[in-house]
């Protein structure tokens, strides 16, 4: 975030977010991980301007994850069956950044 500060009249301050969000698996989670004991999945979303939205995808597909304030999290069920998958976050903040974290992992 970059923050300027002008004096003079009408003094006014001029702050630009451009520091994109940040996502961070929880529960140990790592690329290739076996998840077929698994019960689910979450996330952890942090930014200074706040969470605008989120779009997880799996291999490719729109796949419904539940938020409680700034944690995202998916039960395994029929839409992710056996088999290798690549699950994509995306989150934007308020400012219109965006991150994406990619897992690739086993079920």
């Amino acid at each position: 975030m970059v923050s300027r500060k002008l004096a003079g009249p009408g003094d006014f301050q001029l702050v630009v977010d451009t520091i994109p969000p940040k996502i961070t698996p929880l529960g140990g989670i790592k690329q290739n991980a076996n998840l077929g004991a698994a019960g689910r999945i979450a996330f952890s979303m942090s930014d200074g301007s706040g969470i605008k939205s989120y779009r997880a995808e799996l291999d490719g597909n729109w796949l419904r994850f539940s938020r409680k304030s700034n944690v995202v999290s998916y039960n395994f069920d029929e839409h992710c069956p056996p088999g290798t998958h690549i699950l994509k976050l995306t989150v934007t903040d308020i400012a219109n950044n965006t991150s994406t974290y990619t897992l690739t992992f086993k079920r």
